[in-house]
């Protein structure tokens, strides 16, 4: 018999062996690599904080989405991006997505796909958000396995290397 499995459950926390072998820990709706030094880093997003002075709306380069809910403003010196919510007739500061931008792009906001923002920066990365200008993190862990529950902790210990139990029948 085989008692090889995907993931397995160990100190609150599922645990799965990547193909290179090393254990990856499955925390905030994510596996991470448990490192050789015990600690498991969990990305979590970089938050700016916007100008203390935020432009008009109608100032500067701007960009629309094709459902007409979002615009990106390019404005000032620092090419400073700025998220608005234009549903109503008055466009809606919402979020200040970032400096050194080039330009904005969107997809989904039709057939039921979500809205997408697709920001290009001046020096050739870039930043998917949603449409409220949330990161997103579109980059999975290498061959991870489905989804399971798990618990936020940046150390959790290490998965042990032995079979699961036999089934009980």
């Amino acid at each position: 018999m085989n008692f090889d499995r995907w993931v397995f459950w160990r100190d609150g926390y599922w645990w799965w062996s990547g193909p290179d072998g090393v254990p990856y820990a499955y925390v905030d709706n994510n596996y991470y690599p448990y490192d050789e030094q015990g600690n498991v880093t969990v990305k979590t997003p970089e938050v700016l904080a916007p100008p203390k002075n935020i432009p008009a709306a109608t100032e500067g380069t701007s960009w629309k989405s094709p459902d007409g809910k979002r615009m990106v403003q390019l404005y000032g010196e620092h090419a400073e991006a700025f998220l608005y919510d234009t549903t109503s007739s008055q466009s809606v500061f919402l979020k200040y997505l970032g400096q050194g931008v080039e330009k904005a792009r969107f997809t989904g906001g039709a057939g039921g796909k979500s809205l997408r923002i697709l920001i290009d920066f001046k020096d050739g990365s870039f930043a998917l958000t949603s449409e409220d200008g949330n990161p997103i993190d579109e980059e999975p862990s290498p061959s991870a396995p489905p989804s399971g529950p798990g618990s936020s902790s940046s150390n959790p210990q290490p998965p042990p290397n032995i079979p699961a139990p036999p089934r009980q029948q």
